[in-house]
């Protein structure tokens, strides 16, 4: 099985059974610090999100405080732009 950081999407390597392709989810040690030292680090795409930013729809408090600062990791936004950061390093 692949590991991967659920929070930044870091590769962690494989795990057993080994021959299973499919992905599983951990936290890799910088995020663990992070997390350590005073909670989630928020999401890097805080100063751009349309949503977080109110540009595009009218989010409620409640769901940026979840999904913008504390599970920002479960975001579909963020997990579209950590695969495309992903795919563009790949190339």
């Amino acid at each position: 099985m692949k590991r991967v950081c659920a929070w930044c999407g870091t590769d962690m390597g494989v795990k057993p059974p080994y021959e299973d392709e499919t992905v599983t989810h951990g936290i890799c040690e910088e995020c663990y610090k992070k997390v350590r030292e005073g909670g989630s680090p928020g999401c890097e795409y805080l100063a751009t999100c349309p949503y977080f930013n109110d540009s595009t729809y009218g989010m409620p408090e409640m769901f940026k405080k979840q999904y913008c600062k504390e599970d920002y990791h479960r975001c579909g936004r963020y997990l579209s732009y950590k695969a495309v950061e992903r795919a563009k390093e790949r190339r």
